[in-house]
C-alpha cells in the first residue's frame, strides 16, 4: 500500500466535489476542480420580492441607528435582579421600556 498521505492524492482515491446548484453558483470561478452539481436549479430570485425585503431591512437599520443616537437612554435595574454584589452584574435590565433578561 505504500504512504498512506501520498495514497490520497493518486486520483484513483478522489471523489468529486458535489453541491447544490446555488453553491455552485456562488463558487464559480475560485476552484480549479470542477464542482459537480446534484439537484435541481434554484427557484429564480423575485425582483420585487427582494427589492421589498432590502426595503424593510434598511428601514428596521435606520430606525435601530436612530435609537442608538438618542443621547440620553432611561435604564432601569433592580436589587432583586443582583447577581454579583463585587462585578455589578444583573440577570435583567429595562433600557428605554424593554425588558433584557438572561438566564442564571
Amino acid at each position: 500500500m505504500g504512504n498512506p498521505d501520498l495514497a490520497v492524492l493518486k486520483t484513483e482515491n478522489q471523489t468529486s466535489t458535489r453541491v447544490t446548484p446555488r453553491i455552485a453558483k456562488l463558487a464559480q470561478g475560485l476552484f480549479r476542480e470542477e464542482l459537480m452539481v446534484v439537484g435541481g436549479a434554484p427557484p429564480p430570485i423575485n425582483k420585487a420580492e427582494e427589492e421589498s425585503n432590502m426595503k424593510k431591512m434598511f428601514a428596521r437599520l435606520r430606525q435601530l441607528i436612530l435609537r442608538t443616537l438618542k443621547a440620553k437612554k432611561k435604564i432601569n435595574y433592580t436589587k432583586n435582579d443582583r447577581i454579583s454584589v463585587m462585578a455589578d452584574l444583573y440577570s435583567a435590565v429595562e433600557v428605554e421600556g424593554t425588558t433584557y433578561r438572561v438566564r442564571v
